[in-house]
């Protein structure tokens, strides 16, 4: 797991590394999942879009409160997570 300072924000890589991100022109917030559904629906959108493999665009979530646990912290600001077992917030 490693983390990246910016305004504000969170996303997500997957097991390549490849990541799961929108942000503005500014860059100054990311998309974040908080439903499985909607990451699953961006995730085919995403495949059709960029004609990816599952592998290559694996998608996360995970429950708000642990988002905002992270975040809550002042040096983490963008988490970057390959391995959803491994947190402990």
């Amino acid at each position: 797991m490693s983390y990246s300072t910016v305004k504000s924000g969170f996303f997500v890589v997957g097991v390549k590394g490849s990541p799961v991100i929108e942000k503005s022109r500014q860059g100054n917030y990311t998309l974040v999942f908080l439903k499985r559904a909607d990451a699953n629906r961006y995730f085919e959108q995403m495949c059709q879009l960029r004609r990816v493999s599952e592998q290559d665009y694996k998608i996360s979530t995970m429950p708000l409160h642990l988002i905002q646990r992270l975040l809550s912290h002042s040096q983490v600001k963008v988490c970057v997570i390959d391995n959803w077992d491994k947190v402990v917030a």
